[in-house]
C-alpha cells in the first residue's frame, strides 16, 4: 500500500521472507533480521561437540532448497574431515522414512526452522530417535532444548531487538537511506539441556 516506505521485518525465517519478497522483486526497501541461524554458525557449534569421530558426520534436516544444498556442499569441500548430510522433508513424505536413516548415521543432528512441516509431531519424532540412537540434536528454539534437544542455537527476542536497532542505526546513518541487506543477526543465544547431556554422556564446557 505504501510503496517505497522502508520495511524492516523481525521474527521471520529466511524462507518466509523470500516468499514475501518474491512478490515484490523490484522493491529494495524491504529487509529483515532472520530468526534462523546461518549454516556456518550451526556447523561451528556442532564442531565444538566433536570428540574422536573421523569423519564427523553432521545430519541436517531442512526443507528442500537449492541454497541449503549449495551451502552444505561448500561445507563438505571446505571443512576437513566433516561430512554434512542433508535430508529434506516435504509434504506427502513419511517423516520416519526421512529422519530415521539420517539420524542413524549422524554424530550430531541439526534441525532448522522452516514451514509447517516441522510441526509438533515431527519434533517429537526427532527427539525420540535422538534418544534411541544417542545422537545429540541441535534445535532452533528454547522450547526445543527444553523438550529434549541437547542444546539450541536461536535468536531470542532480546537478540532480535539488538540487531533490529543496529539495522535502524545503519539506515539512519546512511546518506542514501539505503536499507541493510537482509541477514541473520549478530546476536544469538544458546541454551543447554543438562539432563540430556548427562544421559548422552556429553561433556559441555560453558565457554
Amino acid at each position: 500500500n505504501f510503496v517505497g516506505i522502508p520495511i524492516l521485518s523481525g521474527f521471520i525465517t529466511r524462507n518466509a521472507f523470500a516468499a514475501i519478497t518474491s512478490k515484490y522483486p523490484d522493491n529494495p526497501s524491504i529487509t529483515a533480521v532472520f530468526i534462523d541461524q546461518s549454516l556456518n554458525r550451526l556447523l561451528n557449534l556442532a564442531s565444538l561437540l566433536r570428540e574422536d569421530q573421523s569423519p564427523f558426520k553432521i545430519g541436517l534436516l531442512s526443507q528442500s532448497t537449492q541454497a541449503i544444498k549449495t551451502l552444505s556442499n561448500q561445507a563438505n569441500r571446505s571443512t576437513k574431515d566433516i561430512v554434512v548430510e542433508l535430508a529434506s522433508l516435504q509434504a506427502g513424505n513419511n517423516p520416519m522414512d526421512i529422519i530415521k536413516p539420517l539420524m542413524k548415521v549422524s554424530d550430531i543432528f541439526i534441525v532448522r526452522p522452516n514451514t509447517s512441516l516441522f510441526n509438533r509431531l515431527v519434533a517429537k519424532l526427532v527427539l525420540q530417535l535422538s534418544m534411541r540412537y544417542k545422537t545429540p540434536v541441535i534445535g532452533f528454539s528454547k522450547n526445543y532444548a527444553q523438550a529434549g534437544a541437547l542444546l539450541s542455537l536461536y535468536a531470542s527476542p532480546e537478540d532480535i531487538g539488538k540487531d533490529t536497532a543496529r539495522s535502524l542505526e545503519q539506515w539512519l546513518a546512511s546518506p542514501e537511506k539505503k536499507m541493510p541487506e537482509a541477514s541473520e543477526g549478530r546476536a544469538f543465544s544458546i541454551v543447554i539441556n543438562p539432563h540430556i547431556a548427562e544421559k548422552m554422556a556429553v561433556q559441555l564446557a560453558p565457554e
